[in-house]
């Protein structure tokens, strides 16, 4: 067994206060309410969250560089109103269309990335404008309103329940989480 190092110990210090929040949290919720650790609201809650924690990863590499991003939401929703729009108004399949996302995505990461590394602009400031440009041109392609009618296949990895109850995005995210903390520990 591996002994635990000096810095190992300091780290699980530094979170214990979170993890002991997390649980004090969540007793405090399974008393107020019969429902919350049922499987339906712990399957939902897994569903839910499984977005953030994916964004919370990207996050999470910039974090250890010193620098942040404000846009990453923006860019979520504009990716998101693109990809159903070409889904839905262009019949798009349902792979490409997610290719496209995807390559938007690494496209406006990539476009913010330059703007801080080689322009030399502050991230906090460089993020917090993109984020309203962003936002802004959504809500100009999207006229304020959203994109229905999407397909079975595009829907499934947010909807879709694994065997045991396990929702797809959830696991997907988890494995994306270990991944990323194993890329970190060795880079």
């Amino acid at each position: 067994m591996k002994k635990m190092r000096r810095t190992d110990f300091k780290q699980f210090r530094r979170t214990l206060p979170v993890l002991l929040l997390i649980l004090l949290a969540s007793l405090f919720l399974t008393c107020r309410s019969h429902a919350f650790l049922t499987g339906p609201n712990l399957r939902n809650l897994f569903m839910k969250s499984a977005a953030a924690q994916v964004m919370a990863c990207g996050v999470t590499f910039l974090l250890t560089a010193g620098e942040f991003d404000l846009s990453g939401g923006a860019g979520i929703a504009l990716s998101g109103f693109l990809g159903a729009s070409l889904i839905v108004r262009f019949d798009l399949p349902v792979i490409p269309a997610v290719i496209l996302i995807l390559a938007l995505g690494a496209l406006l990461g990539a476009g913010t990335g330059w703007l801080v590394a080689r322009l030399r602009m502050p991230s906090l400031l460089t993020t917090l404008a993109l984020m309203q440009i962003i936002r802004g041109l959504v809500l100009r392609l999207s006229s304020g309103t959203t994109v229905s009618g999407l397909s079975a296949g595009f829907r499934w990895l947010g909807t879709a329940v694994l065997p045991g109850g396990i929702p797809a995005a959830a696991l997907l995210a988890l494995a994306l989480t270990l991944f990323l903390q194993a890329v970190l520990r060795r880079t």
